[in-house]
């Protein structure tokens, strides 16, 4: 018997494991593993009975995160819409998407577009906001307005590239606009979810990302957007484009079904339900 031996050898040779450490001289005493002293000393555990069945942790995952359904009232994905507005200007307020605070950093960059005769290529934008600003500049509309619908594709600019990032790049030291803290903050703030582990950026933060550049991209075209150009930046798939286009009461255009308009009187309120995973 493993207790009378420890007992009997202490005995002749003295105490081995001082009795402050108790636990080690009963796991030595009588040879049972450290688990199962464990369950025994455990309140839960009750002689004769077999172990109680501990539930495991349920570990929040961006992966296992429910499958989110986008409805055009559910301002988590888009900016908010007025469906009583007697002008298409009013319909979406470009405060509501990026506050003026935020736009007006990028004005210098676009004032430098617009004055200096600078190439838009030289800024290394993406292919869709390229063509946008070149055909902003080519209107005979006010300066003044050149000016805030060019910062408004700047800032779109950044937006694509921050969604076209790996995830796993997105660190804390990752930056979306090297040239405005503002928009910088703006980007994170409001495209990540934060969780104890850092940031996230599930499928749905995504499709707000594309909500919000479209929203953005028709205040600064006079309401009509090339998705199908925009969704080649974005590396998905124009009928998403289109989708989500739908639900911010754009309606194709008859002419081509790349091209999304918003007109009076908005179509009726639609519901796109996104089934795939979260990444």
């Amino acid at each position: 018997m493993n207790v009378y031996k420890f007992m009997k050898e202490e005995a002749q040779s003295g105490i081995k494991i001082p009795i402050s450490r108790y636990r080690e001289r009963v796991l030595a005493a009588t040879g049972i593993s450290k688990c199962t002293y464990t369950r025994i000393t455990s309140k839960e555990y009750v002689y004769g009975q077999p172990p109680p069945v501990r539930k495991k942790k349920c570990e929040t995952s961006v992966e296992n995160a429910p499958v989110q359904t986008v409805q055009e009232e559910d301002s988590l994905y888009r900016p908010k819409i007025n469906r009583d507005a007697s002008t298409r200007d009013g319909v979406y307020d470009l405060d509501d998407v990026i506050p003026n605070g935020v736009l007006d950093t990028l004005i210098p960059q676009a004032s430098a577009v617009l004055n200096s005769g600078d190439s838009v290529d030289e800024y290394q934008l993406t292919p869709f906001c390229t063509d946008s600003i070149k055909k902003i500049l080519s209107l005979n509309t006010p300066e003044e307005i050149k000016v805030r619908n060019i910062a408004i594709f700047f800032y779109i600019n950044y937006l694509i590239k921050f969604m076209n990032t790996p995830f796993k790049n997105i660190t804390k030291r990752y930056v979306a606009c090297d040239i405005s803290q503002e928009v910088n903050r703006h980007i994170l703030d409001n495209f990540c979810v934060y969780t104890q582990n850092g940031r996230t950026r599930p499928i749905h933060m995504k499709d707000k990302c594309l909500c919000y550049i479209i929203v953005l991209a028709a205040i600064a075209k006079e309401y009509e957007v090339n998705v199908a150009l925009l969704s080649k930046d974005l590396k998905i798939g124009l009928k998403k484009a289109v989708e989500i286009s739908k639900i911010l009461a754009f309606n194709t255009s008859s002419k081509d079904k790349s091209i999304v308009t918003l007109n009076l009187p908005l179509p009726a309120p639609v519901t796109f339900n996104s089934k795939r995973k979260m990444k």
